[in-house]
């Protein structure tokens, strides 16, 4: 039964830190599709815009989660502070 629960946490981690939820779509502006464009929210550090459908729009980490401005994913508060992503 033990060596069912490490990789149970992990797969769910990892889908935890793979799907964030949209907000509401805040759409700032024009962005080309050509590749993944992701930007950080300069005043809040749990969200993140990415670009869809030509504009962005703003996404949420889930509950406890920061944005990484370097691995581009969600990731625990400390991991984002550490890299100088999140530091207001």
């Amino acid at each position: 039964m033990k060596k069912f629960i490490f990789p149970v946490l992990l797969a769910v981690t990892a889908v935890t830190l793979i799907f964030s939820r949209p907000v509401t779509a805040q759409v700032v502006g024009p962005c080309d599709n050509s590749s993944p464009q992701f930007i950080s929210d300069p005043v809040d550090c749990t969200a993140f815009w990415i670009c869809a459908n030509r504009e962005y729009v703003k996404w949420k980490c889930p509950n406890g989660l920061y944005w990484h401005c370097v691995n581009l994913q969600c990731d625990y508060p400390w991991v984002v502070s550490a890299a100088g992503c999140c530091q207001w």
